[in-house]
């Protein structure tokens, strides 16, 4: 999780590996950029993407479309599959983040 004061959160109690680890730090770092840039990506959904990211969470969803969008460049620069049927607006969009952002 990216914290308002800058700080990546990774739960200590979630099993992982070293890889897993650097990809949860490379997602976060992406949203956390986005945030500290007011930059809100713009693209669509696909209705895969919608149906999982809104229905996450018990029901809650994962949060507004910007939180959506955000996480799913985050998992596409970390190259986590979770980002589900991502389309080429969006691996535009996350190529032009990636450049920005000196990867």
């Amino acid at each position: 999780m990216y914290a308002e004061d800058g700080k990546i959160i990774i739960n200590p109690f979630m099993e992982m590996d070293d890889n897993m680890r650097k990809a949860i730090i490379r997602n976060e770092t992406v949203r956390g950029f986005l945030r500290q840039r007011n930059l809100m990506p713009i693209f669509d959904l696909t209705p895969k993407q919608s149906h999982i990211f809104r229905s996450m969470n018990g029901g809650r969803g994962y949060g507004n479309d910007t939180d959506i969008r955000s996480t799913i460049v985050g998992r596409i620069l970390s190259g986590d599959k979770s980002a589900l049927d991502v389309t080429r607006e969006q691996e535009a969009y996350a190529d032009e983040i990636r450049k920005a952002m000196g990867w």
